[in-house]
């Protein structure tokens, strides 16, 4: 959780963060978020705004990744 924890600020983002979540498949960012779901709907204690920063930065990375993607022409 807490290399998801970063927010919606890329520019602090570091890069042992980015070396794990950008790039990834767009099915993986899915996982991520169904995974972020599973840990509020079982009520694991998590504060609602480092659950919403984790829920921010995937999309965030989804993002990202889609625009590298891009500028590489890669699908």
């Amino acid at each position: 959780m807490s290399q998801l924890n970063y927010g919606p600020v890329p520019e602090y983002w570091d890069e042992s963060m980015l070396d794990r979540f950008l790039g990834l498949e767009m099915v993986e960012y899915e996982v991520l978020t169904e995974w972020l779901l599973m840990l509020v709907e079982k009520g694991f204690g998590y504060e609602e705004l480092t659950i919403d920063r984790a829920f921010d930065t995937v999309l965030l990375l989804q993002e990202a990744t889609r625009k590298l993607r891009q500028s590489a022409n890669v699908t």
